[in-house]
């Protein structure tokens, strides 16, 4: 096994989130790279770094690089691994790539009793309001379509069904979500659930000339703490040990 390449620091993950660590670098980082799995980088990211102090900071942005394995090395640093075997190393590694984020974090046996809540949804307008609809689904990944048998093996059911469906169903917020998934998968009470969203924001009848759909809207993951039944649903930073940190964005959540 060759080092591809090392560094003083590793971002793991390029869109929204990345842009923001970006913005919080620790003084002393001289060499970093910032690695994604897709073919090209959010503009968000390119903004972000072509504002950092390229004097002092040497970035390379790795595209095309699915992280599949993090470990730790004997002398302290870590090695991420891509799908096309090459090896990126450094003590410093921050990860923030999604789904993907909480995959690498079980592997090395890390935040075990937290699971990823997928969600998507509708934007809607009605005359001068704006509000969304949110409601469970299986899809964990934006650019792929995800299987149940994904969603599962990232859940752990293996291991502890009874304690992860206690946790959802014990939680107002992923209870309701999981019963408005399993709603708009049906046409014909998808429209009554969307109407009565309407009613609700209008706080009466509303015409179908007077709604406005507005689209689809980004998927968001919702992290779950199966140990406490909490949602964390503000940015949230799980400090594995020393040099390695998973984060997981917010979510501003609609009514569902």
């Amino acid at each position: 096994m060759t080092v591809t390449a090392s560094y003083d620091l590793l971002i793991i993950g390029g869109g929204q989130q990345a842009a923001e660590l970006l913005k919080q670098l620790p003084e002393n980082i001289g060499k970093l790279a910032v690695i994604d799995s897709r073919s090209g980088f959010p503009p968000v990211t390119v903004e972000a770094s072509r504002n950092l102090e390229l004097g002092k900071t040497t970035l390379d942005l790795v595209e095309a690089a699915p992280i599949i394995d993090l470990r730790r090395t004997p002398d302290g640093n870590y090695l991420a691994k891509s799908n096309h075997d090459k090896y990126f190393q450094a003590p410093l590694v921050w990860v923030a790539a999604g789904a993907t984020t909480l995959k690498l974090a079980h592997k090395m046996g890390y935040g075990l009793d937290y699971l990823v809540f997928p969600l998507k949804g509708y934007g809607f307008q009605v005359e001068d309001k704006q509000a969304e609809v949110r409601y469970f689904t299986f899809r964990l990944d934006e650019q792929k379509a995800s299987s149940v048998l994904d969603f599962f093996r990232l859940l752990r059911l293996e291991r502890r069904l009874l304690a992860v469906l206690h946790c959802l169903i014990s939680s107002k917020l992923t209870r309701r979500a999981m019963l408005a998934g399993f709603g708009y998968r049906l046409p014909w009470l998808k429209d009554q659930l969307l109407k009565r969203q309407v009613q609700k924001l209008a706080g009466s009848e509303v015409s179908d000339d007077a709604l406005e759909i507005l689209g689809p809207l980004p998927l968001q993951r919702l992290l779950v703490d199966t140990k406490t039944n909490r949602v964390h649903e503000e940015s949230f930073q799980l400090s594995a040990s020393e040099g390695l940190s998973f984060y997981f964005p917010g979510s501003s959540l609609g009514s569902y």
